[in-house]
C-alpha cells in the first residue's frame, strides 16, 4: 500500500515522510497560508464521516465560495436508505444530519452549490418503496436545498414510469446547476438534461434518441456557460463514447469521442480554465462480453470477459482538435500497477489543475476456505481481488505519482468524489468496506472517508500532444454486430398459440456472478452494473438474475445492493430483472440458484450441524456437515415464498444425486453451463468428463447427469446458464404468456423451457402438448419440431427415455419435421430433442412425458 506523504514547500516532489493515519483530523494549511520555510502536508483531514452503526456509501462533495464543504452519502440500515450530509466550516466538521424527502430506497445522492451559496441535493429514489407495484418499480429524481436554516421545497424532477438513474449533478462557475441522467423510455435508455437557476428548474431536454441504449452521462460547463454532455452508447453493437454541447437553446451535432470496436465506456469530463474539455473513459477490450467459455463445445473464443480488462484512456478537445496529455495518466502508477483502472473522475480546481481520481484493482493471495469440511477443514491461499482509491493531477507534461487513499479497499461498484476549494486545496471522498488483511474478499463496515490534498506549487502550463489514434484498441477480430442483432430480433418476434394462450419467447440467464461473489470478487465477472450492461446490451437478454454466492457472502448490505440494482434495471416490456442468489452445499445435495419475483425475501441459509468446527468459508459446505433434511428445509422455504430452485454443475462435486426433488419448487436444471460443460449424459456432445476437481481427485459424479434423473422418474425440464467467467454462450429460453417477473417464473415452473448456446429457435410439441408437459395416451403420438439456427444445423436428434430413436442432418439454418415413434413403447416414457449446429453450438428441449399402456 502507498503511504500518504508530507511535502516540503519548495522542495522537489519525492522527498517525503510518512503521514500517520492518526494525525489531527483537520485539514492542514494550504500552500498560500504557509510562510517561508514552513511546511504543508500533502494529505490531511483523513476522517470517517458516517454513523458507524449504519452502512455508508456513495459519497459526494461540493465546496462553496466561502470555503464551506458540503458532503452527502447514502446510509443504510434495516431495509431502508437515508441520505446523510455533513458540513465542514471554520476548521470544524459539524454533526451529520438527514436530508428530508427520502423514501427508503435511494441511489447516488449528490450535492452542488448554487450561485447564492446554497447546497442542493439531488438523488434517485424508488417512488413508493416499499409499497409500490412490484412489477413496475419506478425510480425518479428528486431535489431539495438548505437555505437560511430551513429546507427548501422537495421537487420531483422526473415522473416517467420507467427508471431515471445514473445522474450527474454539478454547478457551473456562476452557480447555475446542471443535471444529466439516464432514463429508460419505451424499452431503451436515453440521456436527458435539466438546469436550475434561482431555484427554478428548466424543462427536461432530451439529449439522445438513438435506438441503441445510452449510459452513464456526465455534464461539464465552460466559461461561456455552454454545457457539454458526454455519455457512452451501445448503438454500434459495442460501447462507444459520444458528446454533445448545448449553446443557449441550440444543440450541436453529436461528436464521437471514441468509437473503435473496443468496449469504451464510463466517461468523465471537465473543462479547464482555458475551456479545453478533458475526457477520460475506460477501454474494456474488443468484443466485450461476447463468446467466452463453452470449453467442451469447441466454440471459437471471440470475446473479452466482462471483468478481464479496464484500460484508462484520455482525450482533450480544443478548438476542434483532439489532443492528449504528453504522458498517459497511468504513468502516475508504479510499474506493474498501470492496468485495470475503473471509475475515473476528472475535476478542475481553483488554480486550474486537472485532478484524476480512480480505483485500481488489486489481486493478491488471501486466506480463503474453499468449503467447510469438518474432516479436513481445507484452508487454502487463493487469489482474491478488491479495488483501492487513488488520486493524481496533471502538472506540466506529467502526472504526479498517484497516492493511494488510506483504508480504501472496496468493491468496484462504489465511487470516489472530489471538489476544489478556493484556497487551492482539493477535497476527496471515497468509500471503503474495511476488508480484513486475511479475508480481503469479505466486506466489513461500509464507511465514507474524507481527506484534503494540498499541491506543492502552482500548476505548470500543460503540455498536450496530438491524440494518438493507436490509443484505442486494435480492430483485429472485431465481430459484426448486425447479424446477431437480426437473430435476436427474430427470437423476440416469435409468437405461438397453445391451448388458447398466446406465448412469446424470452431469452435469459439465471446463473451469473459479479464482484459480490466472494470466491472470485469480480476478477472476470465484473461489477453489479457490468452485469446489466451485459444482459441488456451485449447478450440481448430479456430476463435474468444476479446469483452471487449466498447473496453476496451473506452480507445484508450486499444483498440490499443486489436487490436495489435489480429494481433499478427492471424495464417492463424489455428486460425483466429477477431476484436471485446461489446456495452451495456440495454433492450429493448440490448447488442451486434460488430465484424469486419479489424483493426482500431473506436468503435460506445453510442448515449446519451443531458439531461443525468454526470456519471462515463464505462459499460452500460439504453435505456431511449439514442437517440431514437441509434440502427439504430449503424446498419448504422456497415453496412458501413463491420461488424456484435450479440445480446446476450436475455431474460434479457441486451436483446432486436426484434423491431429493420437488417438481414445483425445482422445475428445471442447467443442462449446460458455459463455464464448464453439458450435463445431459455421459458421452453426449460437450458432456462433462473426469477432471481434477475439489479434493484433488476426479471431479466427476456421473449420477448427477440428467439422464439419471429422468431414469429415476424425476420430472425436471432444462435451461442453460453461465456461471463464472463465461459469457454469451448459455441461454435459458422460456415460452411465457407475458414478460412480467411473475410470468417468467410461472413459465419456468411449467417447464416451457429449453437450453441453448446460441440464438437458436426451438419449438417442440407432441400430441397437442408442449415441451415440459406430461400426459397419457393410448400410443406414442405424433411430434412436431421446428428449428431455426444462428448458423447451419448439422444434426437433430430425438431421444426417448435414454435411447436415440431418430437423427436427421438438415444442413440448413431452418428445419421442420413431423415424426412418430413406431416402436410401440409402453409405460412412462420421456421424449426430448437435441439440436447441433455445424459450429458446435447446441440446443436441448425440455422433455415431454407420455404415460402409455
Amino acid at each position: 500500500m502507498r503511504l500518504s506523504i508530507f511535502l516540503l514547500a519548495g522542495v522537489a516532489f519525492g522527498q517525503v515522510a510518512p503521514l500517520a493515519l492518526d494525525a489531527p483530523n483537520t485539514p492542514g494549511p494550504a500552500l498560500n497560508q504557509v510562510g517561508p520555510g514552513g511546511r504543508t502536508a500533502w494529505m490531511t483531514g483523513v476522517l470517517p464521516l458516517g454513523d458507524t452503526a449504519r452502512q455508508n456509501d456513495f459519497p459526494s462533495v461540493a465546496v462553496a465560495k466561502n470555503g464551506d464543504v458540503w458532503v452527502a452519502w447514502a446510509s443504510y440500515s434495516g431495509l431502508r436508505d437515508e441520505i446523510h450530509a455533513r458540513r465542514f466550516s471554520g476548521g470544524h466538521w459539524y454533526a451529520g444530519f438527514p436530508v428530508p424527502g427520502v423514501d427508503g430506497d435511494v441511489s447516488m445522492p449528490q450535492v452542488a452549490i448554487d450561485g447564492k451559496g446554497r447546497p442542493w441535493f439531488v438523488w434517485s429514489q424508488q417512488t413508493g418503496y416499499p409499497r409500490g407495484d412490484g412489477e413496475r418499480p419506478n425510480w425518479d429524481l428528486y431535489s431539495t436545498y438548505w437555505d437560511n436554516g430551513v429546507w427548501g421545497k422537495i421537487t420531483r424532477l422526473t415522473d416517467h414510469p420507467l427508471s431515471d438513474i445514473n445522474h450527474h449533478f454539478i454547478a457551473s462557475n456562476n452557480g447555475k446547476l446542471w443535471l444529466a441522467w439516464q432514463g429508460f423510455r419505451d424499452g431503451q435508455s436515453d440521456i436527458f438534461l435539466r438546469s436550475c437557476e434561482d431555484a427554478r428548474w428548466s424543462e427536461p431536454r432530451q439529449v439522445t434518441s438513438h435506438p441503441g441504449n445510452d449510459w452513464a452521462p456526465v455534464v461539464a460547463v465552460n466559461s461561456a456557460g455552454h454545457a457539454t454532455v458526454v455519455w457512452d452508447s451501445y448503438r454500434n453493437g459495442n460501447y462507444d463514447v459520444f458528446m454533445r454541447t448545448l449553446r443557449g437553446a441550440e444543440w450541436s451535432e453529436e461528436l464521437a469521442v471514441a468509437n473503435s470496436p473496443a468496449g469504451e465506456m464510463a466517461p468523465t469530463a471537465v473543462y479547464d480554465k482555458q475551456d479545453r474539455l478533458w475526457i477520460a473513459y475506460v477501454d474494456a477490450g474488443v468484443n466485450w462480453a461476447k463468446d467466452v467459455g463453452g470449453r467442451s463445445l469447441g466454440v471459437k473464443q471471440t470475446g473479452t470477459r466482462i471483468g478481464d480488462r479496464r484500460e484508462l484512456r484520455m482525450a482533450v478537445w480544443q478548438n476542434g482538435q483532439w489532443l492528449q496529455p504528453a504522458k498517459a495518466p497511468t504513468t502516475s502508477m508504479i510499474p506493474g500497477e498501470e492496468n485495470w483502472i475503473v471509475n475515473p473522475k476528472l475535476y478542475s480546481d481553483h488554480d486550474g489543475r486537472i485532478w484524476l481520481l480512480f480505483q485500481h484493482r488489486v489481486s493478491r493471495y488471501t486466506t480463503w476456505t474453499w468449503a467447510v469440511d469438518s474432516a479436513r477443514t481445507p484452508t487454502a491461499m487463493g487469489v482474491r481481488s478488491y479495488v483501492s482509491s487513488f488520486i493524481t493531477h496533471y502538472d506540466g507534461d506529467e502526472w504526479i505519482p498517484a497516492s493511494e487513499m488510506p483504508r480504501s479497499r472496496d468493491r468496484m461498484s462504489s465511487n470516489v468524489a472530489g471538489a476544489g476549494a478556493p484556497n487551492g486545496q482539493f477535497w476527496m471522498l471515497w468509500h471503503s468496506d474495511h476488508r480484513d488483511d486475511t479475508q480481503i474478499h469479505v466486506p466489513a463496515q461500509n464507511q465514507v472517508w474524507s481527506a484534503v490534498l494540498t499541491p506543492i506549487s502552482k500548476p505548470r502550463p500543460y503540455v498536450l500532444s496530438p491524440r494518438d489514434p493507436a490509443a484505442s484498441d486494435s480492430t483485429a477480430g472485431a465481430l459484426d454486430p448486425v447479424s446477431e442483432a437480426g437473430d435476436v430480433k427474430a427470437l423476440r418476434e416469435v409468437r405461438i398459440t397453445w391451448n388458447n394462450r398466446a406465448f412469446r419467447l424470452f431469452k435469459g440467464d439465471l446463473h451469473r456472478h459479479t464482484e459480490l461473489s466472494t470466491d472470485s470478487g469480480g476478477r472476470s465477472d465484473g461489477s453489479i452494473i457490468d452485469f446489466f450492461r451485459y444482459m441488456i446490451d451485449a447478450a440481448g437478454m430479456d430476463y435474468g438474475a444476479i446469483t452471487d454466492h449466498s447473496a453476496g457472502g451473506d452480507s445484508e448490505y450486499w444483498w440490499w445492493l443486489i436487490q436495489k440494482v435489480t429494481e433499478m434495471y427492471h424495464v417492463p416490456g424489455r428486460y425483466s430483472s429477477l431476484f436471485g442468489y446461489e446456495r452451495t452445499p456440495h454433492w450429493p445435495k448440490g448447488h442451486k440458484n434460488i430465484i424469486h419475483a419479489t424483493r426482500n425475501i431473506p436468503i435460506v441459509k445453510l442448515f449446519t450441524r451443531p458439531d461443525m468446527p468454526e470456519h471462515w468459508s463464505t462459499y460452500a459446505i460439504i453435505a456431511g456437515d449439514l442437517a440431514g433434511n437441509d434440502t427439504q428445509l430449503l424446498y419448504d422455504s422456497v415453496r412458501q415464498t413463491g420461488g424456484i430452485a435450479i440445480p446446476h454443475t450436475l455431474a460434479t462435486s457441486q451436483g446432486n444425486d436426484w434423491t431429493e426433488t420437488d417438481e414445483k419448487v425445482q422445475p428445471v436444471a442447467e443442462i449446460f453451463q458455459a463455464a464448464r460443460d453439458s450435463y445431459e449424459h455421459e458421452g453426449a456432445p460437450g458432456a462433462h468428463k473426469p477432471r481434477g476437481g475439489y479434493g484433488g481427485g476426479n471431479d466427476f459424479n456421473p449420477g448427477g447427469f440428467l439422464w439419471k434423473a429422468w431414469e429415476k422418474g424425476v420430472r425436471i425440464g432444462v435451461i442453460a446458464s453461465s456461471d463464472h467467467t463465461s459469457t454469451h454462450l448459455s441461454f435459458a429460453m422460456v415460452y411465457s404468456a407475458d414478460s412480467s417477473r411473475a410470468g417468467i417464473i410461472e413459465a419456468i415452473r411449467a417447464r416451457r423451457t429449453y437450453g441453448a448456446t446460441d440464438n437458436i429457435l426451438l419449438e417442440y410439441s407432441m400430441g397437442g402438448h408442449f415441451m415440459g408437459e406430461e400426459f397419457q395416451a393410448a400410443e406414442a403420438p405424433e411430434m412436431k419440431l421446428r428449428v431455426r439456427g444462428a448458423g447451419p444445423l448439422s444434426k437433430v436428434s430425438i431421444i426417448r427415455s435414454g435411447k436415440y430413436i431418430a437423427q436427421f442432418s438438415p444442413n440448413a439454418r431452418e428445419y421442420a419435421i413431423t415424426y412418430r415413434d413406431t416402436a410401440k413403447p409402453s409405460g412412462s416414457q420421456y421424449y426430448y430433442v437435441r439440436v447441433e449446429q455445424a459450429d458446435g453450438n447446441l440446443a436441448w428441449s425440455s422433455p415431454i412425458w407420455v404415460n402409455l399402456p
